[in-house]
């Protein structure tokens, strides 16, 4: 990025991520390789002084348990998992404590990839789009804002990151 702009929209705030770099079978991973993904968001944690808390895993309906003290080693807290839309979901909590040993993350399970979902005093909606269509465009984005504007009247409603909605979280966890 020769203009810098990618380095203005992360420090901004604008551009954003998570402690995955992809969504994967993780049972088909070596620790060493699911390290390695994590490592990734910590060198960009390191390099602009951020420490990532969340992880998303969209699509793909299970993962294997042994993810979880991996993820707690490396200071994951809040794991979503977004199923697709022909994967039924199982009937677990909106948020529950998945637990390997002594090793323990939040874990927010949806269908659709990520829902609107309703606590005492906020709601998370996740806003995708369809699979390999890019991003919304700025008309869209107007809309999903009317859309959630219209059902939640009066609501301050403003966009936020996988690690905003996970430390919003862990308030009512813990």
């Amino acid at each position: 990025d020769k203009d810098g702009s990618v380095k203005k929209a992360i420090e901004d705030g604008i551009l954003t991520w998570h402690a995955l770099p992809c969504t994967t079978h993780t049972e088909l991973m070596s620790k060493k390789l699911f390290e390695y993904g994590i490592s990734l968001s910590e060198s960009l944690d390191k390099q602009f002084g951020k420490h990532t808390v969340s992880a998303k895993m969209t699509d793909v309906p299970g993962h294997t348990i042994a993810m979880v003290p991996i993820l707690k080693k490396h200071g994951i807290r809040f794991l979503h998992i977004g199923v697709n839309p022909a994967t039924p979901v199982p009937e677990v909590p909106k948020l529950f404590k998945w637990k390997n040993g002594d090793d323990e993350i939040v874990v927010m399970y949806q269908g659709y990839y990520g829902l609107h979902d309703e606590f005492e005093d906020f709601a998370v909606c996740f806003a995708h789009t369809n699979d390999n269509c890019g991003p919304q465009s700025a008309d869209e984005i107007k809309n999903i804002y009317a859309e959630i504007s219209a059902k939640y009247p009066g609501a301050v409603i403003k966009a936020a990151s996988l690690d905003d909605v996970a430390n919003r979280i862990l308030q009512i966890e813990n």
